[in-house]
Parts: C-alpha cells; structure tokens; sequence
C-alpha cells in the first residue's frame, strides 16, 4: 500500500503530540514539587535577604588589618629618623668604599677611548675587560681577606676544648663547696632592639617622608641660605655651604625631639650672649657673636659629611644658627643663616662662639648650578 507525503505528515501529528503531553506531565508536577518544598524550607528558617552579605562583610572585616588609628610619638618618630638617616650614611659609605677600592685597582691600567659600544674598537674593549677582570680579583681578595680575619676570631678546636673543660671544672668546684649557680646572662641592648622591632607600617612610613619634607621646606625658606659651594672658616675648621644646609635642615628635623648626648642633645636654644669686658681681643669686648641677632636655634655642623649631625658621633666646633634679627616696624622678621664655631687661639673662654667668615663663589659659578 502506497501513502502519499501530505498523508504521513497528518497523521503523525497527533501522535507526536500526544506522546509530548503524556511525559511532560509527570516532569512538570515533580519540578513543581521540588520548588515547593524548597520555599517551604527557607519561609521556615526565617533568614532574611540580605543576611548573607552582612555575613560576608563581617568576615572581609576580621580579616582585614585596621589602620594605625594613633600616630608615632615625637620620640618614636625621631628614632625612625635617626635610623633613615643611618641606614643612608651606611650605604653612601659603602658606596665611597667600592669608589675608592675601584679606583686604586684601575688607576694604572690602560683605559678605553670611549665607552661608547659603538664607536669600541677591538683595543678599547681589551682594556674594558681587563678592567673588569681587575675589579672582580680586587672584590673577591677583600671578600676572602675578611673572611679570614672574622674566622681569626673564632676559637679553635683546641681553646673550644680547653673552654669546656674549664666550665666543667668550675662547675664540679661549685658542687663541691655547695654555692649557687650563676645568674643567667640577660640579654644585650642590640638582642633588645632586634627583639622588639617591628615593621614600620604605611602610616608610620608617611608620616616620616612628611617629616623629612616639612624640614627641607623650612630649610629652602630661610632668607639668606648659602650656595653649595661656599665656603664658611672659623679658626682651623672649614665648612662648605652644602654643611651649613645640611644642619639647618637637621636643625628643622630634630627640633621636636633633639638627639644626642643626654647631657648635650640637639639643636638647642643659643643665647648670642657677648664676650666679657675682658677678652683679650678688644675689638670683641662686650659684644655679641652675631651683631643685631636675636636668640635663636643652633645644630652641630659636620665637614664633608652624607647627613651630618644626626645624635651619634663628636658635634665637632661648627654650629648653624638659625636667628631673626630685631624686627622692624611694619615688616615680619625672616629667619637668617649664620655660621659660628669655637677657636682658642683667640685666647678667650673654650666655649666662645666666634663668626665665621663667609665665602661666596664666584658670580658667573653660581650661575652655571
């Protein structure tokens, strides 16, 4: 028997139709069911909407650190100074070191042309390898050499015996005359400080970068601040101007919290009080170090120092004075630079402060800064 297209298709139609609605049925009602009882359940438990994002913001807050809600103290913020200030003098001096050990080993080889590689030809690039090579064998000998000296220090096999022996002595004489043990050792300053150090925090770390701008600020406002390159001389001791920059600003740094000797910290107030009617430099009688200055501040200053007086160390003769001069009617008086020291060969008090005699470069140098 023979069916045509259009026959087929109209009656598989129904078929295909009543097939679908038959398994449907059951998949819907069961679908139903499940979401049912899952309403059921949390309408049940009562937890509101938002409940499980409260719950994740509650534990981001545990885990997360709070910021330091209290700044350092004036004197927790000048050891981090001092520190900084060290931990720059310790690099800049092992930075001059490696300058000098460099020099020394190359001063007598023979030096390429150019360093450009470009314009290298094959003897210029000789040269640079055996300056390299130079520099490789000097480090390495003073690395070995240091390590020589260190393990110089160490006790031998035989004195480390001899130590052991010694203690066990001593300790069978103590048992025998029944006295007590010693006392355990208490730790040293340094096994201290490495105790309880702890990480400076970003807040901490901010606020000493605001310190150290605050006092360069303070220091570039200061009216007749000398170039770089002058030159201060009081007595036998000589000052560039970059020293004399260098303790204004520290000046400005430490003057919350002066550093140094318990018995001598800086900076410090200074009188500008006058030589006694009997100095033997009349000229000098009865009057003040800084003509017309009134009392002000003064630091330590260091010859050709990376950081100058920063709390450890000699102060040394020279003193950066930062004064205002009698304020005139009408106009704010500005704070002034002036440099002082001490010279005995005046033959006045030790501690006498003496002008020093100011150096500026030449006009045209100044220009070329």
């Amino acid at each position: 028997m023979k069916f045509s297209l259009p026959f087929l298709a109209a009656a598989l139609v129904p078929l295909i139709s009543l097939v679908t609605t038959t398994q449907a049925a059951p998949l819907r009602d069961s679908l139903s069911g499940d979401v049912e009882l899952v309403s059921r359940e949390l309408s049940a438990r009562e937890v509101p909407a938002d409940g499980f994002v409260d719950d994740l913001f509650a534990r981001a807050r545990k885990k997360t650190p709070s910021p330091a809600k209290h700044p350092l103290s004036p004197q927790q913020l000048s050891q981090r100074i001092q520190n900084v200030q060290k931990g720059q003098t310790a690099r800049k001096e092992a930075q001059n070191k490696k300058a000098s050990l460099n020099s020394r080993t190359t001063r007598h080889l023979k030096k390429p042309k150019t360093n450009d590689p470009k314009k290298m030809t094959a003897n210029d690039k000789a040269a640079q390898k055996s300056i390299g090579q130079a520099i490789t064998t000097a480090r390495n000998n003073k690395k070995a050499e240091r390590a020589k000296k260190l393990e110089s220090k160490k006790n031998s096999p035989a004195k480390a015996a001899q130590n052991k022996a010694d203690k066990a002595q001593r300790r069978k004489d103590r048992k025998a005359s029944g006295s007590p043990p010693p006392a355990p050792k208490t730790p040293g300053k340094k096994a201290l400080a490495k105790k309880e150090r702890k990480a400076i925090t970003p807040q901490e770390r901010k606020q000493v970068t605001n310190a150290f701008k605050g006092a360069n600020n303070r220091k570039n406002k200061l009216q007749n601040l000398p170039g770089r390159k002058d030159t201060f001389a009081v007595g036998n001791n000589k000052f560039s101007g970059k020293d004399v920059r260098q303790g204004a600003f520290n000046a400005y740094l430490h003057q919350a919290s002066p550093v140094g000797q318990a018995n001598n910290k800086n900076p410090k107030p200074f009188g500008n009080r006058p030589y006694p009617a009997s100095h033997p430099d009349a000229s000098l009688r009865s009057k003040r170090p800084i003509p017309g200055a009134r009392k002000g501040l003064e630091h330590p200053i260091k010859a050709s120092s990376h950081n100058g007086y920063t709390g450890s160390g000699n102060v040394g003769a020279g003193r950066v004075i930062l004064h205002k001069d009698k304020q005139e009617k009408g106009k704010k008086a500005k704070t002034q630079v002036a440099v002082v020291g001490h010279d005995t060969s005046r033959g006045g008090d030790p501690s006498d402060h003496y002008l020093a005699k100011h150096t500026k470069r030449d006009l045209l140098e100044e220009s070329e800064i």
